[in-house]
């Protein structure tokens, strides 16, 4: 159990020291004015001993933005308290493409263009 949570630990604090998205090597284009692209939602904790697609997490919620053919991070669009399926399948029925990490823990919605 101490290894699970140290590694958590250092899972977390990579997350911290690290920018979300971390697309330094994407690149995007768009029309019409259009910037906004998608979301991004990480997790602020690491999934416990038994998690499954079921499990609550408290997320923090990002804009995913195209500018100057980059992808970077909007802004912070707040927060949400979901399980990975229901955030999953509520951007899949927006007619969004979602990824994620298997633990559910980090997932990007981005539009279909």
């Amino acid at each position: 159990m101490k290894r699970v949570s140290f590694i958590c630990m250092l899972i977390f604090l990579g997350f911290l020291i690290t920018s979300p998205l971390g697309h330094t090597s994407c690149n995007c284009t768009v029309g019409n004015g259009i910037s906004f692209i998608g979301n991004e939602l990480i997790a602020d904790s690491c999934p416990p001993e038994g998690a499954d697609d079921n499990t609550e997490y408290h997320y923090v919620n990002y804009g995913v933005q195209c500018s100057g053919g980059s992808v970077t991070i909007y802004a912070p669009w707040g927060d949400t308290n979901q399980s990975p399926a229901l955030v999953t399948n509520y951007y899949a029925n927006q007619g969004l493409r979602v990824l994620r990490n298997p633990a559910g823990t980090h997932i990007i919605a981005l539009a279909k263009y």
